[in-house]
Formats: C-alpha cells, structure tokens, sequence
C-alpha cells in the first residue's frame, strides 16, 4: 500500500482508512451530497453552491471542524474527539440539519 501511494497510484484503502479517521458526521453528510448529485445533470454552479453551502454548515454548526483543528493544530496530539464519536451514533435528524438551507448572509456569498 504504501508503494503504491510513493508511485502516485490510486490506493483506496489508503483513502478508506483517511476516511474513516475523519469526522464521522462529515462522512455521513459528503457520502449523503455525493450520493444526492451522482448521476443527476445538475449544473455545476448548482453542484457548488450545494457543497459551499454544506461546508459552512458543518464548519459553523457542528463541533468537529474546531475539534479537528484542535487535534490537528493546535495540541497536535492527532486525536480528535468527535461528536458523535461513530458513524453508527448517527441519527438522520443529525445529518439533515447540515443541509438545511443557509440564512441570507451565508447566501450573499454565491454571486461573488
């Protein structure tokens, strides 16, 4: 495996183990995006307002982003403390509330 990333191959077990280190909430929520635009003909702009919107919710709405930046940055101690701690904790009214639609202020920025 890691040969395969020194060569600049694909190795996807290499991107399943980053995956699942990560925020469990951020998987359920980009796997849900993903899933929601996979296939269909939206157009890009829409395609990126759904991730710009997606990005400040889970930045401004949910615990993990500072907690990553915390284990990451700031202690560096390369353990996060996700909240919730699994994917399985989940709950969909979880993972609805980060594609609620965004106030006006978070909105104004799509134009520019």
């Amino acid at each position: 495996m890691v040969d395969a990333h020194n060569k600049g191959e694909w190795a996807p077990l290499d991107a399943l183990e980053m995956l699942c280190a990560g925020s469990p909430t951020t998987l359920a929520a980009t796997h849900r995006h993903f899933t929601a635009v996979a296939g269909t003909e939206w157009p890009v702009e829409d395609v990126l307002r759904a991730e710009y919107a997606l990005c400040v919710r889970l930045i401004n709405d949910g615990p993990d982003f500072v907690e990553g930046v915390r284990a990451a940055l700031v202690d560096k101690d390369r353990q996060p403390k996700w909240s919730p701690g699994s994917v399985s904790e989940l709950t969909a009214a979880h993972v609805d509330a980060f594609f609620e639609p965004l106030d006006e202020q978070h909105r104004s920025h799509y134009n520019h």
